[in-house]
């Protein structure tokens, strides 16, 4: 935590060996977030329903030398005391192209 911000370390691994690292800056405001992070294009918003955070963005997509932007639509669900669950559906002219899900553990 940075004062009322909580930062947010991602570090990925890919088949192909690239290596990739984000960092995260999640904001509260009431029930809302913000955040930003590398290759976002704006910010995330989003808002806690029950125990489900929701958020969607714009975000720059590396793909080889290329780059694409595409929405991303994520949930956060806490499934442990340490654990949060994050599925994202990933998508280009209201496309789907991809999904994933990882797992946050403090």
């Amino acid at each position: 935590m940075e004062g009322d911000t909580l930062v947010l370390q991602e570090a990925f691994l890919f088949d192909d060996g690239a290596v990739e690292d984000r960092i995260w800056r999640i904001s509260p405001d009431g029930q809302r977030y913000t955040a930003t992070a590398q290759d976002m294009i704006g910010q995330a918003r989003g808002k806690v329903e029950g125990d489900i955070l929701r958020w969607s963005y714009l975000f720059s997509l590396k793909l080889g030398e290329r780059r694409l932007e595409v929405r991303f639509r994520e949930t956060f669900l806490q499934i442990a005391e340490d654990a949060v669950l994050n599925t994202a559906r990933v998508s280009k002219f209201g496309f789907e192209i991809g999904r994933t899900t990882i797992v946050f553990r403090r």
